[in-house]
């Protein structure tokens, strides 16, 4: 609906900017990069009228849209080479955050993790790789740990595999969350979970990983994920799903790193680096505007 509005009126003198919503951009890199399975968000196959409207949609309405974006604020430039690998576009890439801590936590109010069990991806979507991480820990003496699979919202189909499989490896220990739950329900269960498994190749849980990390507990990513240089350059402590799993799973994140972590993201979640960021932002596109009016 944007884009189209972007392309149907005239918004003479006007600069757009693009502030990425991951959903939107891995849409367009799965369209245009078949072949990046990880980054598919669906396991089913497009109707034959599905596959024109994405034709209509991605060749033509999101090609005219995207040549009058000016400026893409993109947390990780990695997310920009993809678009740009995709797409031909002029746009200049920026990096900007919107989250702050106090925004973060919202309504829940900030925690911190006490416990053993171990928060799986995020949705049901392939992109979380749930298979890979079934198999990663298949061979490790979990003992009481529960295996907490947020499963809510993505490809119902999908769900159904991820279940069954669940059930079958890790019997009582598989915890699949299915559907939403209140809010004290929910934040009892993130509470527990002392490790959090995210092995997405993409950008994706951004907010769940910075909240769990603030609260204090051990994040494993996938080394072919933006988000692992990212958080490695920051000095955050992180271990790998290829690497590490297997030694690492059984060992709570130590009391240092703990604070340590929490000192870096609440740093760069502070309102006045945010704000600081946003005000780049907002003098880069009053220049373009500028410019375009002369």
């Amino acid at each position: 609906g944007k884009a189209k509005a972007i392309i149907e009126k005239p918004f003479r003198d006007k600069v757009f900017v693009w502030a990425l919503w991951g959903y939107g951009l891995y849409n367009i890199v799965n369209y245009y990069t078949p072949s990046k399975k990880d980054i598919t968000t669906t396991i089913e196959k497009p109707t034959f009228k599905q596959k024109l409207q994405d034709y209509y949609t991605y060749r033509v309405v999101y090609r005219k849209a995207l040549k009058k974006i000016k400026l893409c604020v993109f947390l990780l430039e990695h997310d920009f080479q993809l678009l740009t690998k995709a797409m031909s576009h002029t746009a200049i890439w920026m990096t900007a955050c919107y989250q702050t801590e106090e925004n973060l936590f919202g309504k829940m109010g900030q925690f911190e993790v006490e416990g053993n069990d171990i928060l799986v991806g995020n949705s049901s979507t392939p992109s979380n790789r749930h298979q890979l991480i079934f198999d990663s820990l298949s061979d490790c003496k979990l003992g009481s740990s529960k295996l907490v699979i947020p499963l809510g919202y993505g490809d119902q189909e999908y769900k159904k595999t991820v279940v069954k499989r669940g059930e079958t490896s890790f019997r009582e220990s598989f915890t699949p969350i299915l559907d939403f739950m209140p809010l004290d329900e929910y934040v009892k269960m993130l509470s527990s979970c002392g490790h959090v498994i995210m092995a997405h190749e993409r950008q994706q849980a951004f907010g769940t990983l910075l909240m769990m990390l603030l609260a204090g507990a051990k994040l494993y990513l996938s080394e072919k994920s933006p988000f692992y240089d990212w958080f490695n350059d920051m000095d955050v402590k992180i271990y790998s799903v290829e690497s590490d799993l297997a030694e690492e799973i059984t060992t709570p994140l130590s009391p240092e790193h703990r604070a340590s972590n929490k000192v870096i993201i609440s740093d760069y979640l502070s309102i006045s680096k945010r704000l600081d960021a946003l005000q780049q932002v907002l003098e880069r596109a009053q220049g373009f505007q500028l410019s375009q009016a002369k």
